[in-house]
Parts: C-alpha cells; structure tokens; sequence
C-alpha cells in the first residue's frame, strides 16, 4: 500500500509517500511561488526519485483545510484529479489536526492556528490520550483575543497563527500560553499521511467526486455577491 498525501493549505507546499511500514518519502518546500506552479511538479519529482508510479500508488490524503482559500483550492483539485485517474480513494483530514497530530506526545492540550487574515485566526483544540488524538473544540474562526478567553488550562499552541499573535497570547495568557520552535509550526504532509492510514484502516475515504474544501467562512468574493445581490 502506497498513499500520495498532500498539504497545502498554507504557503507551504509538501508531499509526501507513505508506506505499509511509514515514510517513504517527503518533500517540503516554502517559497514564493503558488502552489498551481509548484504542486504537481513536487508530486512528480517525489515519484521519480522513489521509483513510484501513479498506478502504485492506493490513495490519495489531502488537507482539506481550513487555511488559505486559493491553496487549499489547488490541493482538493490537484487530489481530485490523480484520484480520478485510476479511481483511487480519496482521504480527506484537516489541516488544523494534521499540525496537533506532530504533538500528539506532548501532554497538553494543542490548539492549533492557521491565520485566517483579519486579525482572526482558524483554530481549534485537540487532546491526546494514549497517542490517540481528537478534538475538544469546533474548528473556527476566531480573533485570538476572544480564543484566549476559552483557554482554562496549560495549553501547546502550533501553527503560523501561534507565530503571528505569539505576542497576545503570551499577554493574556502569561501562565498558560506554551509554544514550540520556529519550523515546527510548518504543516506537513506526513502528519496528513499517518492520519490517514489510520483511516483508510476504517474505510473514511470520499470519491473523488466527493470531496470538498473546508473553508469554513465564505470568501470574500462570495461575500461581496452576497451583499451586492
């Protein structure tokens, strides 16, 4: 079994391969360029240099989101369409538990946060017990004034958003607020292939015509429809 997991729901551009006995490879790369120039070429390389072919390849893992609307665009399209080609099952997983699943061994609750613009983040809390992640929070948007109101415990938090509001949430968090260093905080597609092992262990998998973003707020073109209309 081979599964081609992809995250990209932030600047950062990864994929990697996983195994019946884990990683086989992963490639990650964070510059500026967008993912539609980027993306299926990472794919590419990453299969060459593992000697992989498309037709080996089982499933396809994707972040879904939430994240940054245009990148999580390009990966559920990307997905779709190497999914397509062989009819191959579809695992969706959130890219705010794909950044928890890293620190599923730490011993504190994880909130993770991906910048969501507008001063608000994305976030959500997550626990681990016995290395068996799960949410304890509804994935939202929220600015991180108002989520500090709801930390009431010694709390890890991950993700570019812990980077860009590190400051508010020491301030209002002094005895609570945790963090991690810098490259920790980068998504990855590995931590979306182990979860979705464990998936397709269970048969969570969409077709490729099933599966979706999660945006979890409508852009702001729709909401400028919306308003015009």
């Amino acid at each position: 079994m081979i599964i081609l997991c992809i995250e990209a729901s932030t600047e950062v551009c990864s994929v990697a391969l996983i195994g019946d006995s884990g990683l086989i490879s992963e490639y990650s790369r964070c510059i500026k360029v967008t993912h539609s120039e980027r993306l299926l070429p990472a794919i590419q390389s990453i299969l060459v240099d593992t000697n992989v072919t498309i037709k080996e390849i089982h499933a396809v893992a994707v972040s879904v989101g939430p994240g940054s609307f245009t990148s999580i665009r390009v990966a559920v399209s990307t997905a779709k369409g190497l999914a397509y080609d062989g009819n191959k099952p579809v695992i969706p997983v959130s890219s705010l538990l794909g950044l928890a699943h890293r620190f599923r061994e730490v011993g504190l609750p994880i909130c993770t946060l991906l910048d969501a613009r507008k001063q608000e983040v994305y976030a959500a809390v997550f626990k681990s017990i016995d290395g068996e992640i799960s949410a304890v929070s509804p994935e939202q948007v929220i600015s991180p004034t108002r989520l500090c109101e709801s930390i009431k415990e010694p709390t890890l938090f991950v993700g570019e958003g812990a980077v860009k509001y590190k400051a508010i949430l020491k301030e209002h968090l002094p005895s609570f607020a945790f963090f991690v260093p810098g490259s920790l905080n980068l998504p990855s597609a590995a931590a979306i292939g182990e979860i979705a092992v464990q998936k397709l262990k269970v048969s969570q998998t969409v077709g490729h015509g099933a599966l979706v973003p999660n945006y979890i707020r409508r852009s702001e073109a729709e909401i400028l429809y919306r308003n015009r209309a």
